[in-house]
């Protein structure tokens, strides 16, 4: 069984980094905007180590259906939905061995541009 260690997570909102640190004592948490981190952030953290996996979440309720209009397939604007890209760019960045990213049905058919 292949079992993944979290060595550092990044985090926004200070009462999830107070949970996360209460459950993943060993984990290095960033509490910061993603927007504003940069790769060599988290590899200063990794000490140098491979990155197996870049596991992302971005927030889902911007791509949810019960946001959208009218119950039609029009996109609801919710500037969290381009933290996708935030992922991407850190993929590209820090060249993971593995990614996940957790979606939501409503991903697959959402235009980010």
């Amino acid at each position: 069984m292949l079992v993944f260690e979290t060595k550092v997570a990044i985090e926004i909102e200070e009462d999830a980094v107070l949970a996360f640190k209460l459950n993943h004592t060993k984990t290095d948490v960033i509490q910061k905007d993603i927007c504003l981190i940069t790769a060599d952030e988290i590899r200063e953290k990794l000490n140098g180590e491979q990155l197996h996996l870049l596991a992302g979440c971005p927030p889902c309720q911007g791509f949810s259906s019960l946001r959208r209009l009218n119950r039609t397939k029009k996109n609801v604007q919710d500037k969290r939905n381009k933290l996708v890209l935030q992922y991407l760019r850190l993929v590209r960045e820090l060249r993971p061995l593995t990614i996940m990213m957790e979606n939501v049905p409503g991903l697959k058919e959402y235009y980010l541009f």
